[in-house]
Parts: C-alpha cells; sequence; structure tokens
C-alpha cells in the first residue's frame, strides 16, 4: 500500500513544480525567448527579401536600359552615311562596349552600375534570382558570352539583323520598360 502512495505523489509532484512560480517564470522566459526570437528572425529575412526585390528592379531597369541604348545606337546608324565596313567595325565597337561596359560606347542608368558590362549586371541578378527566373537569366548569359560581335553573326554592316539578334537576347523581363525598342518584335527590331 505505501508503494503506491509513491506512484501517486510522482505525477502531482511535476504539476506542482509546474504551478510553482519558478517553473511558471522559467516557462514564460523560454517561450517569450522563443518568440521574440523568430519575429526578430523572420523581420530580418522580410527585410533581406526586399532588399533583394529593389536590387532585382534596379538590375531589371539597367539591363533594359543598356539594350534600349545600343539598339538606339544601332538605330541611328541606319541614317549615317558610312560604308559597310566601317559600319560594320561600329556595330562591332558599340556591341563590345556593351557586354563590357565602356562608358563611351553605351551610357549607364544607375551610378551603381556605371562601370558594370551586361554580362556582369547579368551575372549579379542571376545571383539574386531563383527558380524559373534564373534559369531564363543563366540562359541569356550563355548566349550572349557566346556572340563574338554582332556585326560577325550578320556577316555585314546589316542593322536589322544586328538588332533582332539583340533583341532575341533580351528575357521577357527586360521587355516590359518603356525604353526605345525594346519591346519591339523580333522580326521588326526598330518598330
Amino acid at each position: 500500500m505505501g508503494d503506491e502512495k509513491k506512484d501517486e505523489d510522482k505525477p502531482l509532484g511535476v504539476w506542482k513544480f509546474l504551478n510553482s512560480s519558478f517553473a511558471l517564470w522559467l516557462l514564460s522566459a523560454v517561450f517569450i525567448t522563443g518568440v521574440g526570437s523568430a519575429f526578430a528572425q523572420w523581420q530580418a529575412q522580410v527585410a533581406e527579401d526586399r532588399k533583394n526585390k529593389e536590387q532585382i528592379e534596379r538590375i531589371d531597369l539597367e539591363i533594359s536600359y543598356r539594350f534600349a541604348q545600343l539598339l538606339v545606337q544601332l538605330d541611328d546608324l541606319r541614317a549615317s552615311k558610312l560604308g559597310d565596313g566601317e559600319r560594320a567595325k561600329e556595330v562591332a565597337r558599340l556591341y563590345d562596349g556593351f557586354r563590357e561596359q565602356s562608358s563611351s560606347t553605351i551610357g549607364f542608368l544607375y551610378q551603381d552600375y556605371k562601370g558594370w558590362g551586361v554580362l556582369a549586371l547579368q551575372a549579379e541578378e542571376r545571383r539574386l534570382l531563383s527558380g524559373a527566373e534564373r534559369d531564363q537569366v543563366d540562359n541569356t548569359i550563355a548566349a550572349l558570352a557566346m556572340k563574338k560581335s554582332l556585326a560577325e553573326e550578320s556577316r555585314s554592316s546589316n542593322l536589322e539583323e544586328a538588332g533582332a539578334s539583340l533583341l532575341g537576347l533580351m528575357a521577357p523581363r527586360w521587355k516590359t520598360t518603356r525604353f526605345a525598342f525594346v519591346d519591339c518584335p523580333v522580326q521588326k527590331p526598330f518598330c
């Protein structure tokens, strides 16, 4: 009979401890600390996501602007009186500046990206993206890195072909701005 009383006292002892002032203080401190920590981590993640989204939007605008600038310069070349050889050299010079960022050929929208070429901008954006969006940028980076020159690809100074080739390199995410020519169809690059 004495053993039964000891067994009955054990559960009551745990409840008695849990109902004590010390245990309630300890449990509430652990709970509040845990909830506070989880909330702080959530806030930090939300802030980081917002920062990444803003940076992606800026990079999207910068890339779209660079494409538009090159297309505008190619369109200007269509009206120039340059011969085919000189025109092809100028297209190659513009395209190389576009890829590698020579400030003398293609301007920039944001000061932060002044010395960046389009390939570097795309690589930075790739780092911030995930999933299908990242795959789109990967494909564009690969295609842009493979092209030696727009003039070589078109095998002439045909600016329509060069413009169409350039538009073919643009991911849909960069065609949503109101910059000149970026929303033109590939079949009519200077619409």
